[in-house]
């Protein structure tokens, strides 16, 4: 059997989060603040058949394993366009790949605690996905720190839910930190998943921007007859550019 599609699922949790509400701006506004980052990514799917115990077992008994991935790696560019009064920030966010992921300009608001609305009619990939939910104002808040400089972000509808803890483990808060985090995603129902994720983030306090992201994330998805699916999704990204400021290696 020839090697199985990849399934990109990171944006299962963005439509399940998210209101497709509308997003206006004026004709031709200029970005008050452009930002641009390299990326690499691979995506790694494995679709595993249990032979064993299906049928009426005159058959074989075993596991096969079938697998297909991808990797690519290019710039995604970040254009603050507005901040709203709800605390929320207007952004268009685009990609340009080497291989097959590049993804046109899309209009998104981002908030603090990871909150997106996009344009549905856009496309969101798993690494722009990790770049919006650390480009709210204030993502990190020290105010909502407890005693072990962690805090956690949780949310769901329609089947979905979602938790992130995240915990400041290096770093002069008045400078650049380092922070962990560790997600875990769950979709009920027939096309139901669970997901882990274990990654950091590098974050300039005073400029409010993440300086680099890595995310490694495993989805377990159980397709029925004894077939299961894994998908393994490595991002990582470094700032470029900003216009606020010359990005430092």
């Amino acid at each position: 059997m020839q090697a199985m599609k990849p399934h990109f699922f990171a944006v299962i949790p963005l439509t399940a989060l998210v209101l497709t509400a509308g997003i206006a701006v004026a004709d031709g506004p200029k970005p008050i603040r452009h930002l641009a980052y390299h990326f690499d990514v691979s995506v790694i799917s494995t679709l595993t058949s249990h032979s064993s115990g299906i049928g009426d077992g005159t058959g074989g008994s075993g596991l096969a394993n079938y697998s297909g991935g991808q990797s690519d790696k290019g710039t995604i560019t970040l254009d603050v366009m507005q901040a709203a009064a709800d605390g929320g920030l207007t952004v268009q966010v685009a990609e340009n790949a080497l291989n097959s992921r590049s993804a046109k300009s899309t209009l998104c608001v981002v908030y603090g605690d990871g909150r997106m609305i996009c344009d549905p009619n856009g496309k969101i990939t798993e690494e722009e996905q990790a770049l919006l939910q650390a480009a709210g104002r204030n993502f990190v808040d020290p105010t909502q720190f407890d005693a072990k400089k962690h805090w956690r972000v949780a949310g769901g509808q329609n089947g979905f839910t979602t938790a992130t803890d995240y915990t400041m483990t290096a770093g002069d808060p008045t400078k650049v930190v380092t922070i962990s985090l560790q997600r875990v995603d769950k979709m009920d129902g027939a096309q139901g998943y669970n997901a882990t994720t274990d990654g950091f983030i590098s974050y300039n306090m005073p400029l409010s921007v993440p300086t680099a992201i890595k995310e490694d994330t495993v989805m377990r998805q159980s397709q029925g007859m004894g077939q299961d699916n894994r998908v393994d999704t490595h991002v990582s990204m470094n700032l470029l550019t900003d216009s606020m400021q010359v990005a430092k290696p």
